[in-house]
């Protein structure tokens, strides 16, 4: 791998940043939003280069290589079969149509839409705050 060789106004690489964290300390403000910026737009691209992965990556006849029920999706989420219907009805899980009755799920596809979920989320935000009732 080449490193990364984005850099901010004040000339310091990502890979540097990598390595060092701390020196982030030594970037401007502008420069920092700058990064930021570039950052934003090339996690976006390396989401989707992850997601065209494919179910290509599992061993034929591998656990990862199965195709789930939305049933069995459900039991693996810890959701209702219900909850787990409406996410492939809406076409937010990643789903495969066998004939005109059959809904499936590659498992490896489920593993990595969960890696995304958790990608997308923002740390500590999984509840919102409690309102309150007057």
């Amino acid at each position: 791998m080449d490193g990364l060789r984005v850099r901010s106004g004040d000339g310091i690489s990502l890979d540097a940043l990598s390595a060092n964290p701390s020196r982030a300390q030594e970037i401007s403000p502008s420069a920092a939003g700058e990064l930021l910026a570039r950052l934003a737009a090339l996690q976006s691209l390396l989401l989707s280069r992850f997601m065209a992965g494919g179910v290509q990556t599992a061993a034929p006849g591998s656990e990862e290589d199965r195709l789930l029920t939305i049933p069995e999706v459900a039991e693996r989420l810890s959701v209702p079969r219900a909850y787990a219907y409406e996410l492939a009805r809406r076409g937010e899980l990643p789903t495969v149509r066998l004939g005109k009755k059959y809904v499936r799920v590659p498992a490896v596809a489920l593993e990595k839409w969960l890696t995304l979920q958790e990608l997308e989320g923002r740390p500590g935000s999984a509840y919102s705050a409690r309102r309150r009732r007057n």
